[in-house]
């Protein structure tokens, strides 16, 4: 763990002096990756093709509350949607491929964020993330479900509604949470827009 604290020291220090260049994700530098935990039974099978998510999301500015979107038209999972669509898990045949390291799009030179999601099957996905904002950091992971052919959220702790939804859109991943996450520093967040690294 004290490795953890001095690589997130030297990378916070770096992005915070404009001076990063392209390198390793954090996650991959990281390693240590969690062996998926199994998933839970009883969710429904869908067999047929969605065109477009039935799941209802919003743009930067609705999530942030800004009225600034960053020049992003990005599509998040409205917040307070979150905690009613986890109930709706279900098997997802044709489900969009999340799988493989993902790295957060920034929008503030600050922060940064480097996702792995693992173990993809027709229930949803294992994931593992690393994230910096300023000097602070934080990681989280979990096993995430589908509520959609392109959604998924995975509750990390549910007596106090703490959840982290992903969105598909093409080649983009869009995260977004509520609650607090215990294990992230203050104003770090896994919320953001993501491309494959």
């Amino acid at each position: 763990m004290k490795w953890r604290v001095i690589f997130a020291t030297v990378l916070s220090t770096v992005l915070f002096c404009g001076c990063a260049g392209k390198s390793e994700s954090a996650t991959e530098v990281a390693g240590a990756m969690f062996s998926y935990e199994s998933m839970e039974e009883g969710v429904e099978e869908v067999e047929e093709a969605e065109e477009e998510s039935s799941v209802r999301v919003v743009s930067q500015r609705d999530l942030t509350g800004s009225g600034d979107s960053g020049g992003s038209s990005a599509t998040y999972i409205a917040e307070g949607e979150i905690v009613s669509l986890y109930a709706e898990k279900a098997r997802f045949s044709n489900a969009a491929k999340f799988e493989g390291d993902w790295q957060r799009v920034e929008l503030e030179s600050d922060s940064a964020g480097d996702i792995r999601i693992t173990d993809q099957n027709k229930e949803g996905f294992s994931f593992e993330g690393f994230f910096v904002y300023a000097m602070n950091t934080g990681d989280c992971k979990g096993t995430a479900y589908f509520v959609s052919s392109d959604t998924a959220i995975a509750c990390i702790d549910e007596a106090s509604e703490t959840y982290v939804a992903f969105h598909k859109v093409g080649g983009t991943l869009y995260i977004s949470h509520i609650g607090d996450i215990s294990t992230m520093d203050m104003d770090v967040t896994p919320d953001g827009e993501y491309i494959k690294s």
